[in-house]
């Protein structure tokens, strides 16, 4: 899926800052459809909290200069 995601079925697409979760109808209404798409929506919120954790680096990351980003990987692998 071109600048989207997909997961068994399920479409999401980043739209701007959020991202819109597309569910087929056919899981609407049991019990168990329910708690499937409350599992869902925490995938999206989880998938949206990454996204949103991955801009601000990445616009964090354009502001160092590229030796300061180097170094900073080079302790980050020293600390692990």
């Amino acid at each position: 899926m071109a600048n989207g995601y997909a997961l068994h079925g399920f479409s999401c697409m980043p739209r701007h800052a959020e991202m819109t979760c597309l569910i087929p109808a056919q899981l609407h209404g049991s019990t168990a459809s329910c708690e499937v798409v409350g599992r869902l929506q925490s995938v999206q919120s989880i998938a949206q909290n990454t996204a949103d954790d991955v801009e601000t680096l990445a616009l964090s990351s354009q502001r160092l200069p590229p030796i300061a980003v180097r170094l900073d990987a080079l302790g980050r692998t020293f600390h692990q």
